[in-house]
């Protein structure tokens, strides 16, 4: 089964802030409740880089996979494939966008 969703928020932030910690798989972490071991290979957004690391719930540690799939720095736009405990896999994008006022605009779908 399939689902498809686009949830937004707002961040209180520049857009250069923002997209500095989605450029760097390394910093999932720091927004996610998830720890990363390892980035492979190590550095800024690229197709085909591996994201290896963990979240805890229900009393365990459990592990996550991921893969980033493409990264846009001019769109601010990076698209990765995560899976999960119980052979959840999510296909997920992640855009930035500035705001007048100063803040970003997050879309996660």
């Amino acid at each position: 089964m399939a689902l498809s969703v686009c949830p937004a928020d707002v961040a209180a932030a520049p857009v250069e802030r923002v997209w500095a910690l989605l450029a760097e798989p390394a910093r999932y972490g720091r927004f996610w409740d998830f720890t990363v071991e390892r980035v492979e290979p190590d550095g800024a957004a690229a197709p085909g880089q591996k994201v290896h690391g963990w979240t805890r719930a229900l009393g365990r540690r459990w592990p996550v996979e991921g893969e980033v799939l493409g990264a846009d720095a001019a769109r601010r736009v990076v698209e990765f494939r995560m899976t999960l405990p119980f052979g959840v896999v999510g296909h997920n994008r992640i855009g930035a966008e500035p705001m007048d006022d100063g803040r970003s605009l997050l879309r996660f779908g």
